[in-house]
């Protein structure tokens, strides 16, 4: 059997940080990519410029 020697509460207070990190990095690269989705094909001249700008094409 594995022994953690008391630090298994530890190692699931790690693991709950690490994927609460993962999943609000996910939501933020989601939020950009529907952000830059929506200024590249937007009718604004504005939007679509920035866009551009920040997509780098």
């Amino acid at each position: 059997m594995l022994d953690l020697q008391g630090y298994g509460w530890m190692l699931l207070q790690g693991l709950q940080m690490t994927v609460l990190v993962g999943l609000c990095a996910m939501l933020v690269a989601i939020l950009f990519g529907l952000l830059g989705t929506w200024g590249k094909f937007s009718h604004s001249r504005l939007a679509n410029w920035a866009a551009d700008i920040v997509l780098f094409q």
